[in-house]
């Protein structure tokens, strides 16, 4: 034997803990975060096919607006096409040549590659006789006065 006496320890051997088991909270844990999985999901879903179905039914009015204004302009398109025409028939009615002929005769023009009708010389009327010759000063103021080789 040895020589040192072996008292027992005052202090038991420390032994672990027990484990804790909360699987109730564990399973409440995964349940919460499944129905927030869920939530979200439907949620999310929920508005993309709100969005999907407005942004649609919106497209589709659109399309259907700028159809009618396409209809418009067409209408208006043929509408002005027949108005040109009016307007082409009209021009060249008012420039042909023929129209132009006809104006410049009925105001007095004449083409310039048209040799002009000599005028007609009205019948002048007959010249009045032709006073006789002047006479003199001289003479005019003797024939008052008296005699010519006085005045001088």
């Amino acid at each position: 034997m040895s020589a040192a006496p072996v008292y027992p320890s005052r202090k038991p051997a420390r032994q672990a803990p027990p484990r804790r088991r909360r699987p109730a909270i564990r399973r409440q844990r995964r349940a919460a975060w499944g129905a927030f999985v869920a939530n979200t999901a439907f949620v999310a879903i929920s508005l993309f096919a709100v969005s999907f179905g407005a942004s649609s039914l919106l497209g589709h009015s659109m399309m259907e607006h700028a159809r009618h204004e396409a209809n418009r302009a067409v209408s208006r398109a043929k509408s002005a096409k027949g108005d040109v025409a009016k307007l082409s028939k009209r021009w060249d009615r008012l420039f042909a040549m023929k129209t132009t002929d006809d104006w410049s005769r009925a105001n007095g023009f004449v083409p310039p590659y048209v040799r002009p009708e000599p005028a007609k010389v009205a019948k002048t009327p007959p010249a009045p006789p032709r006073p006789e010759k002047a006479k003199p000063v001289v003479d005019v103021v003797a024939s008052r006065f008296g005699d010519r080789d006085e005045v001088r």
